[in-house]
């Protein structure tokens, strides 16, 4: 029985640190355009209404959309998140589990972020507020595009590789448009799934196995014990967590111990 798809979930907030660049950046071009626009106030000239200073704030908003994308993807997707990959390949995690770092599919919170996005672009800058959703959805989609291929879905791949050119054709404008839109997200959806299940994915060579470089499990490097036991693998030869021949290799008990941040 398949479980339905989560839509929420607290762990794709972005972070603070992003959060507090953007928010500075914003705060300072405005500061710059409030200070020309106190210098030249004995001039009839509106500095917030010139065109070249909305194409300005239109390139911020949009770059600011782009950059979450990626982190959105680079952070929650298996194929770039390498010691996630490697973490989750010795744990009994199935496709039919929620991704314990969260999920790579949209929720309600990444609408919040590109909402807060166009909010500001209709009601401080005076600009279509589109821009920054365009902006988010071409790159997502583009990096998951991509992905497939990563993972080796290439009917997938390739079905999205004949659509995309499809959305430039001028016989696609209007609602041919919007429906070559809905099935390139379903199929691209549809190969996100697949490859799930596909996991491992050992042809992607970064996983070494479960011993590290310097002979502790990958699990202990996630978590952090260093030094830990008395074995070459962290922990003493007594752990529950080595297999059952004796040799070094952990296999976790439980999903109940996900890092934090691999």
């Amino acid at each position: 029985m398949k479980r339905p798809l989560p839509f929420h979930c607290q762990a794709v907030w972005p972070p603070a640190a992003l959060v507090a660049l953007f928010a500075i950046g914003y705060c300072v071009l405005t500061a710059g355009f409030q200070f020309i626009q106190f210098k030249m106030r004995n001039m009839p000239i509106d500095i917030g209404a010139m065109e070249e200073t909305k194409r300005i704030y239109q390139f911020f908003l949009g770059t600011a959309a782009v950059v979450y994308a990626l982190y959105r993807v680079w952070r929650f997707h298996l194929a770039c998140n390498h010691p996630y990959r490697d973490w989750l390949r010795m744990s009994p995690w199935t496709s039919g589990q929620p991704l314990p770092l969260g999920p790579i599919h949209l929720v309600w919170q990444d609408a919040a972020v590109i909402g807060v996005l166009a909010a500001v672009a209709i009601w401080h800058v005076r600009i279509n507020p589109v821009l920054p959703v365009i902006a988010f959805g071409l790159t997502y989609l583009i990096l998951l595009t991509i992905l497939l291929g990563v993972t080796r879905r290439w009917p997938w791949f390739l079905a999205a590789g004949f659509l995309w050119p499809a959305l430039m054709l001028p016989s696609a404008e209007g609602w041919p448009r919007i429906v070559v839109i809905l099935v390139l997200i379903l199929r691209i959806w549809e190969g996100q799934r697949k490859s799930l299940q596909a996991f491992p994915w050992l042809f992607l060579n970064n996983f070494k196995g479960t011993q590290g470089v310097d002979g502790r499990s990958c699990l202990n490097m996630e978590i952090g014990l260093k030094g830990v036991g008395d074995g070459p693998g962290g922990c003493s030869r007594g752990c529950s967590n080595h297999a059952r021949d004796g040799s070094d290799r952990h296999t976790p008990d439980s999903l109940s111990a996900w890092p934090a941040d691999p």
